[in-house]
């Protein structure tokens, strides 16, 4: 495990991480799958979900759930560490769209079952969703667009027992069914993890978290993108829509980026087998991997 000083929520963690490793990437979104990227380092993601956070505590969000509308990416865990540090309920579900009609469906039921009145997302998202009936009632903030003021160190406010996160099955096999989860139950889930990856790798993980997974159910979001920042690591991120076109890019990120650990279901390691020829094989390396978690399916 880290040897941080004893924390009480992720965004505090996030900050210590902003003081002692400032200019270390927290996530390098790939945008294309392969070569262009974003980068955001630990500094910038601890100013700007602090400033966000602030914004959300200024509307009176403290203790409302907020339903997050993002693709992978930056504006994602910026919003997610801002609802924590705001004591915001953060209620992340996939971004509503035209051609997936189920997506729509499991929306309208989070939102029902959560309540939720406010909705987090991205200029262009919430000008799609205009278009989706049972979204009409929301109040939108799109994060991009905010004239957001300086940073607040809203978390040191925070209470670590009360709910943070309201996490849903992804809904394939039935309704959403959502789990309130407090900072403390988080962070100790996240602790517990990174003693099973220390283990597992036989020192304490240093190098990136290569993840393609959805960051919005637990597998993704804590398996990989939280547990990252809980380390104060590198995650290495590409969207979910890019491995399922193009399997091989996948392992080609951990190729390139020298990841340490990635994770995921059983079902991606069929399709790889399957999808990626030989002459796409040419040039893999997986041997910076020490960790390879595969679960939520039988095996």
């Amino acid at each position: 495990m880290s040897t941080l000083s004893s924390s009480f929520s992720l965004p505090e963690r996030v900050a210590q991480h902003a003081r002692s490793t400032p200019t270390r990437v927290a996530l390098r979104y790939l945008v294309d799958g392969e070569d262009e990227s974003i980068d955001l380092d630990y500094a910038s993601l601890h100013a700007r979900s602090q400033a966000l956070a602030a914004e959300l505590e200024r509307r009176g969000l403290r203790g409302a759930p907020v339903l997050l509308l993002y693709r992978a990416g930056p504006d994602y865990l910026c919003a997610l560490l801002a609802c924590f540090a705001a004591g915001a309920i953060a209620v992340p579900a996939y971004p509503p769209s035209a051609r997936l009609r189920g997506a729509n469906q499991r929306i309208r039921a989070i939102v029902g079952d959560s309540r939720a009145r406010v909705a987090l997302t991205t200029r262009s998202i919430a000008h799609a969703a205009q278009h989706v009936p049972a979204l009409s009632a929301l109040t939108w903030l799109a994060t991009d667009s905010l004239q957001l003021e300086a940073e607040a160190q809203a978390y040191q406010a925070f209470d670590p027992d009360r709910p943070s996160l309201l996490q849903y099955t992804s809904g394939s096999l039935g309704q959403p069914k959502g789990v309130l989860i407090t900072q403390r139950q988080l962070l100790a889930n996240l602790a517990m993890m990174s003693d099973v990856f220390g283990e597992a790798s036989g020192s304490p993980l240093q190098g990136p978290i290569v993840t393609w997974l959805p960051p919005y159910h637990d597998m993704g979001l804590i398996g990989t993108l939280l547990s990252g920042l809980y380390e104060g690591l590198t995650v290495v991120q590409l969207s979910p829509e890019s491995f399922i076109r193009r399997p091989v890019r996948w392992l080609r990120a951990i190729t390139r980026h020298r990841g340490a650990l990635t994770v995921a279901p059983n079902f991606a390691l069929e399709l790889c087998v399957r999808r990626i020829p030989e002459e796409q094989r040419a040039g893999l390396d997986l041997r910076s991997l020490d960790v390879l978690i595969t679960g939520a399916e039988p095996v």
